[in-house]
């Protein structure tokens, strides 16, 4: 098993600042890597999930597998405590091309505000035993998840939606101190240690409900703000809440931003774009339809505001295998294919897209 995989210390520790005319001493924080070696031929990964399950022992290969196909950088997003000091220390390892960002995934973000069936089989349970204790057949449900003794009363401080809101064949996401996780996050951008807040955002697919989508937007609310204090991009999942995200951004003053994996409205998209943020489309669109919305993306929208993706090890060009990064050379292919143009301009716009959102 790779030691990515297992994991759970934090190599945030900073190098001394480089001057300007002698290198950094190692060992080098990832920005002073990357600012030491340069970049290669172009291509970039603005999101990818290299900590992955699927990727377990394959860490190195990939790394190697992206110099060898001209990667200049591959931005590394976390989603929760684990994969978040695992990201640290792959990028640690591979600092010339694996950029770390950390972040909290929506799910993740709403944990204590996930109400499954067997908790409320629980607080049926605290509620008849409190009935039949005090002969209150007033007492509800509701009163009952207030109990200590509930662990339900974990859910605290989100409000319990009315039913169960986890429906899905997958476990819910486990429970964990979220302003830990968003104090540590500051803490790396403070040592100057990661690229981007990410992947962060709301989904409103998997919860629907009010009590999950205010818990992520007030996760997402602290996460945006930091991006603001630290002048830092933030990479956002949108799922279903596209308008709602966009319309956070311009609330919060956010300057920069990557609207990761956009599956909205091509309206929306256009009103995002002329915000001056990003939106960055998955190596999916190589074996797309015309038709479809990534195409439409990357035919309408201004390249000066797109970026390569692979969501790796999701939303590849073949359905079914494993993604990985050196896939985004097929993604520049195709931008260039749709739009009629040169494809070393396809790339070299792209390129300093991403120079522009991350100084690199």
């Amino acid at each position: 098993m790779s030691a990515f995989a297992t994991s759970s210390s934090s190599s945030s520790a900073s190098a001394e600042e480089a001057t300007a005319h002698d290198p950094p001493s190692l060992p080098l924080t990832p920005l002073q890597s990357v600012a030491a070696h340069g970049g290669r031929r172009g291509y970039v990964d603005v999101h990818a999930h290299i900590i992955h399950e699927k990727f377990i022992g394959q860490e190195a290969r990939i790394a190697d597998d992206c110099v060898a196909h001209g990667l200049d950088y591959v931005v590394v997003n976390g989603l929760e405590p684990a994969s978040n000091r695992q990201i640290l220390a792959y990028a640690a390892e591979y600092p010339t091309i694996m950029l770390p960002a950390l972040g909290i995934y929506p799910l993740d973000a709403a944990c204590h505000a996930i109400y499954t069936d067997e908790q409320a089989a629980e607080l049926e349970q605290l509620h008849q035993a409190r009935s039949t204790a005090t002969g209150d057949d007033t007492a509800t449900a509701a009163e009952a998840a207030a109990s200590p003794s509930s662990s339900a009363a974990s859910l605290a401080p989100w409000p319990l939606p009315a039913s169960p809101n986890w429906k899905h064949p997958f476990p819910p996401p486990a429970k964990f101190d979220v302003q830990a996780e968003i104090d540590f996050i500051e803490a790396q951008l403070q040592a100057k240690t990661i690229v981007a807040i990410g992947e962060c955002g709301m989904d409103g697919h998997y919860l629907t409900d009010p009590a999950a989508l205010a818990a992520q937007e007030a996760v997402l609310r602290q996460l945006l703000r930091l991006g603001v204090k630290y002048d830092v991009p933030v990479i956002l999942h949108t799922r279903k809440v596209e308008k709602r995200v966009f319309d956070l951004l311009v609330e919060e003053g956010v300057r920069k931003a990557d609207f990761h994996c956009y599956c909205g409205k091509l309206n929306l998209a256009k009103q995002i774009a002329e915000a001056g943020y990003y939106l960055s489309i998955p190596s999916a669109v190589a074996s797309a339809d015309k038709s479809s919305s990534f195409a439409k993306l990357a035919t309408t929208l201004p390249l000066n505001r797109l970026l390569t993706e692979t969501d790796s090890p999701y939303m590849g060009p073949v359905k079914g295998e494993a993604n990985t990064p050196v896939t985004v050379t097929q993604s520049v292919t195709t931008f260039a294919r749709l739009r009629g143009i040169d494809e070393d301009e396809v790339r070299r716009q792209l390129r300093q897209n991403f120079r522009d959102l991350f100084g690199l």
